[in-house]
């Protein structure tokens, strides 16, 4: 339940507000209308690129950003005869201290999430494993504000990618937090591989959990899954459907056979599907003997909030 009200008020009680501060405010001059643009402008500018859009409507993710133009230009015009700055009374200038930090803040972060869309080094080009509909990145990225499994060292699941399907009106389920199965679009989707390979492990025991339910054990993170090796890379798919596994050990599987359905096992806050590659590290000594790889879908690297959209 808490999270549930961080969340809308992230998503709605605080845009909403600034952008109403930004539309009502009494500006005595030009440096007031810069500062307060830039503070409602980072916010809304971070809230784009690191959003739960996939939850409330994926065109919900542009309206702040249209409001946030238009506003912007109503207040420069309307106050255009202002002069550029005024004396100032000292609690004021802390004000501006204070209103600084919060830009400085949420600049860093919206940085951070905008380098994320690009990557260095090796990838693995990869056909998206799902087919007949909309779906949604929810986590991806080479930045751990895009992509909560990513971290500064090569880690196993640095650049994993998380998916979850999208109805007409770009939502993920039906309802905010539904606790039936059924009501997440992608739940029981089948998955198909993304690659040729040899099916390496297979794991089809775990029950599925009911939202929000989830496991605790670090060993099921990745819930029912199934690794394929192709060449030197370990191509893992995660949170399937228990018993929906349709390949064994020692399969060989080539790019577009159906291999299982969609779950929510193990490690998880609702069903979607996990897909992450791995590679032998290449640093002595790691504490991990594998090491995250960057992904190719059809030559993108996909990031948290794009859409893939597949007949």
């Amino acid at each position: 339940m808490l999270n549930s009200f961080i969340l809308l008020a992230e998503h709605f009680i605080i845009p909403i507000a600034f952008l109403f501060w930004q539309l009502r405010k009494y500006y005595r001059s030009t440096l007031d209308i810069i500062i307060m643009t830039a503070l409602v402008g980072v916010y809304v500018a971070r809230l784009f690129y690191t959003g739960e859009w996939y939850m409330y409507g994926y065109a919900l993710r542009y309206v702040y950003l249209v409001l946030f133009i238009l506003i912007t230009i109503y207040v420069f015009i309307k106050h255009k005869s202002l002069p550029f700055n005024i004396q100032r009374h000292p609690r004021e200038k802390f004000g501006f201290f204070f209103f600084g930090l919060f830009i400085l803040v949420f600049l860093g972060i919206t940085i951070w999430a905008y380098l994320g869309q690009s990557f260095s080094g090796k990838a693995i080009p990869l056909q998206f494993p799902l087919k007949n509909g909309k779906y949604y990145v929810i986590e991806g990225g080479d930045s751990p504000v895009i992509n909560e499994n990513h971290r500064l060292p090569p880690v196993p699941e640095k650049y994993s990618l998380a998916f979850v399907k999208l109805d007409n009106a770009g939502k993920r389920a039906a309802g905010y937090f539904p606790e039936k199965l059924s009501e997440y679009y992608i739940h029981g989707e089948t998955v198909y591989s993304p690659c040729d390979g040899i099916i390496t492990t297979v794991v089809d025991s775990l029950a599925d959990y009911t939202p929000p339910e989830s496991s605790l054990k670090d060993d099921e993170l990745l819930g029912n899954y199934i690794i394929i090796q192709n060449g030197e890379y370990s191509v893992y798919l995660g949170c399937l459907k228990q018993g929906s596994i349709t390949v064994s050990s020692g399969d060989t599987v080539t790019a577009g056979l159906p291999i299982a359905a969609v779950g929510n096992s193990g490690v998880t806050r609702e069903p979607h599907l996990s897909l992450q590659v791995t590679r032998p590290s290449v640093v002595p000594d790691f504490p991990w003997s594998e090491e995250g790889v960057p992904i190719l879908i059809e030559e993108q690297f996909l990031t948290k909030n794009q859409r893939v959209i597949r007949p």
